[in-house]
């Protein structure tokens, strides 16, 4: 009997993927020619969509000065639109009211206006993002991100599986007057999951020509471990979200406030560990796929591919790595003893990291809002 990594990890699913990725990296280009350079990527699913259209630039043969024009012309900012936030839901936050926080501290960081959004969450990448990750430079927009130039848009790069989620952020963004924006929208389930409601939004916003759908048959690095996502998670701080609505005066009025962080490198410490063969057997099947699509071999390498799925199953039979507990394992031993974390590491139902920070580091934040 097959396992749930070789139901999701499929031949099919991997060719799906791989002709999502794709068309992706032909609707950048094409984005490209129209101006757009800022890329907006708010979740999980949507990210190694992105890394790996980067990696079919270089598969097309595009190298050296070709592929440094392209790389270096699409300026990413990493913003986690999360709206599981990891807290008491008897709190009432409502997923429309935290992601309107996210829209407009986007807004205002576009429309150069230092607000306590912006406050918040430059505290937030200074005093905790620096310290959880590696590599936090796309955690806020670069002075390049910022600059304004003869395009002031940007492409917002999301995945849907109900749709509720973009539809959200599409009210918003008309709410807070952002005009200058493309959708590039990949979708699960090839849409059979859209509900009516959504779906009517996303037809509108193709028909305005301000949204793309990309569809394909699973995305399996939504709502999962690490693992199976380019070794990207999102960490969420409870204690943090509470203390600012109680305490900042237009978080209290908007009944919701963000404090997300993605963690870009959450999988670094895996190297040479049985674990990591599962997130580099992904990543190799990944290209695999699309070296042969690129080629027109689209039935190529069947075989090996089928024995690369077994083989990664057997690489460590005993552990779930769709449980959330195998990822809270994953990112409790990659921050290891950090003073700044003594309170642990919890894990949410969709693989969301939830860290409770002390009082010192909850008021760093703060400060100055």
């Amino acid at each position: 009997m097959p396992s749930k990594l070789q139901d999701i990890i499929t031949y099919q699913s991997l060719l799906s993927y791989a002709k999502a990725c794709i068309q992706l990296s032909d609707q950048l280009l094409y984005l490209k020619e129209k101006g757009f350079s800022k890329v907006i990527i708010p979740s999980r699913g949507a990210y190694p969509f992105w890394h790996r259209a980067l990696h079919i630039y270089l598969e097309k043969g595009l190298k050296g000065a070709k592929f440094t024009s392209i790389h270096h012309h699409f300026k990413e900012w990493l913003v986690p639109f999360t709206a599981d936030w990891g807290g008491d839901a008897t709190m009432g936050f409502a997923s429309k009211e935290i992601r309107r926080f996210w829209v407009k501290l986007v807004a205002d960081y576009l429309n150069r206006i230092s607000s306590p959004n912006t406050t918040f969450y430059q505290n937030l990448v200074q005093y905790v993002g620096k310290k959880l990750t590696l590599n936090p430079s796309n955690l806020l927009p670069s002075t390049k991100f910022l600059a304004p130039d003869s395009n002031d848009g940007f492409i917002f790069l999301d995945t849907a599986i109900t749709g509720q989620a973009i539809y959200e952020v599409i009210e918003a963004f008309q709410d807070f007057g952002i005009k200058e924006y493309f959708v590039v929208l990949i979708v699960d389930e090839n849409g059979s999951k859209l509900k009516s409601k959504y779906r009517a939004k996303i037809s509108k916003e193709e028909s305005a020509g301000r949204l793309r759908v990309i569809y394909t048959d699973k995305i399996f690095s939504e709502d999962t471990s690490p693992l199976l996502n380019s070794g990207i998670c999102t960490v969420v701080f409870p204690s943090l979200i509470e203390q600012a609505l109680s305490t900042v005066p237009s978080f209290r009025v908007e009944k919701a406030c963000g404090a997300g962080l993605w963690f870009i490198d959450a999988t670094s410490h895996l190297y040479s560990k049985p674990l990591n063969g599962i997130r580099g057997g992904v990543a190799t099947l990944q290209s695999m796929m699309e070296k042969n699509l690129l080629a027109g071999k689209e039935i190529s390498d069947k075989m090996l591919i089928d024995g690369t799925i077994e083989e990664m199953d057997l690489i460590a039979p005993s552990i779930n790595i769709f449980s959330p507990e195998t990822t809270k394992s994953i990112i409790s031993e990659r921050i290891g003893a950090h003073k700044l974390f003594p309170g642990g590491v919890g894990v949410t139902g969709t693989h969301i990291v939830r860290i409770e920070l002390p009082p010192e580091v909850r008021s760093k934040v703060l400060k100055g809002i």
